[in-house]
């Protein structure tokens, strides 16, 4: 039975790509209508699974997001971050990107308890270019001044980040202590399944009892 051939996939070289027609046609004329459509860039919060497990409070990501829409089509619409679409929009993005404020990277104040019922203040903060409860706790002397009762703020904010790293901590202690006493458990079941006389009591009983005497024919 004749084998398929393989085929040695790195091979194929690094600027091929399968949106060109065997004339080679450059990508720009690919998206030479790119210029019709709407592009919209925004910054978008991406929870952090892992950071907020590590840290036991929701901790979220600026990542930057493009949209994409076709005019006058309500189905074609796109949204998905910006680094997918670089090579034909890198240069709108870094326009854009140029007018914004460095992505930080945190708490987000609205996840701050204590600013809860606060929308006023949240609204000042990110004013003053505080987003993060992080930024908040680290805030200078001369940004606590400039802010009513910043200094008690940035106490609150310093406070409740170390209150939930420590119970992250105990969170994850407690976690531990369980598995290690279901792996206590199992072990203690192997070894008691493994012992001498460990399988079934009527089997075990009927094995240790003695065979019956032979009677001598009269």
């Amino acid at each position: 039975m004749n084998e398929m051939p393989t085929f040695d996939v790195s091979s194929i070289p690094q600027e091929f790509s399968p949106l060109r027609n065997l004339d080679d046609v450059d990508n720009t004329q690919l998206y030479e209508k790119d210029s019709k459509l709407f592009v919209k860039f925004h910054t978008q919060a991406v929870l952090h699974p892992a950071n907020s497990t590590k840290a036991g409070r929701p901790i979220y990501d600026d990542v930057d997001m493009i949209t994409i829409r076709t005019p006058g089509s309500q189905l074609t619409s796109i949204v998905s971050p910006v680094k997918y679409y670089m090579d034909r929009f890198g240069d709108k993005y870094r326009l854009w990107k140029s007018s914004q404020l460095e992505a930080a990277s945190g708490t987000p104040l609205e996840n701050f308890p204590f600013l809860f019922t606060k929308p006023s203040m949240i609204a000042e903060l990110k004013y003053r270019n505080i987003f993060t409860v992080e930024q908040l706790a680290d805030l200078s002397d001369t940004g606590k001044q400039s802010i009513m009762g910043g200094h008690e703020l940035c106490k609150r904010a310093a406070d409740w980040l170390e209150h939930s790293l420590f119970a992250a901590e105990d969170a994850e202690k407690a976690d531990l202590k369980v598995q290690l006493a279901t792996m206590t458990a199992q072990i203690a079941l192997l070894m008691a399944q493994g012992a001498p006389g460990s399988g079934d009591p009527a089997a075990s009983n009927a094995a240790e009892a003695p065979a019956p005497k032979k009677q001598k024919a009269a």
